[in-house]
């Protein structure tokens, strides 16, 4: 895989494709947006995604 860390990160069901591990927060996001929720792909940290969150209301 070629890019930065977001945009490798932002892959979450390639990589799993892969069995590569990928980092909960990033997982969880994933999740979310998958639900609807606009969050920006590839977040890597907790504090990106709390930032994100407070950023919908």
């Amino acid at each position: 895989m070629h890019g930065t860390p977001k945009e490798i990160f932002s892959r979450v069901d390639e990589l799993k494709k892969y069995r590569m591990d990928v980092p909960q927060v990033t997982m969880l996001a994933d999740a979310l947006i998958q639900k609807g929720v606009p969050l920006p792909k590839g977040i890597l940290r907790r504090e990106e995604l709390v930032d994100a969150l407070c950023q919908l209301s």
